[in-house]
């Protein structure tokens, strides 16, 4: 996809569609940092669309749930936990991949993260009447 194409639309606009709001920090960027943004968007639009054989949006979303909670970034797993939700994502299937990172990053990506990050999951999911 050229990179022209990623111009329609601005860096705050895209994360208001793609995650139901601006987060703070990407806000803080695009004050201090507006052209780093702008790439930055470029190369995640490119990443997050579909395309033939690759992962769905529900998938890529948590795939940044599972590393944001590895990372103990509970914000930005909260984020593209939403994110994950409105592409169809099911709490079962995020509690599969939570409990897969404890096999890697042991108790305490559940024990600080993830089991909120699961919460928020669930609760969101009743919310909804999914």
């Amino acid at each position: 996809m050229p990179a022209s194409t990623f111009t329609d639309e601005t860096p705050a606009e895209h994360f208001q569609r793609t995650l139901g709001k601006v987060p703070e920090v990407i806000a803080v960027l695009d004050e201090n940092a507006p052209d780093f943004l702008v790439h930055y968007v470029g190369m995640r639009k490119f990443l997050m669309r579909d395309k033939p054989n690759g992962l769905d949006v529900a998938m890529k979303e948590l795939i940044y749930v599972l590393l944001d909670v590895v990372y103990d970034n509970e914000s930005g797993a909260i984020n593209h936990l939403m994110a994950a939700l409105d592409a169809g994502l099911h709490p079962e299937a995020l509690l599969d991949g939570l409990l897969q990172t404890m096999t890697v990053g042991g108790i305490q990506t559940w024990g600080k993260t993830g089991h909120k990050v699961y919460l928020a999951a669930l609760a969101e999911h009743e919310r909804r009447g999914s």
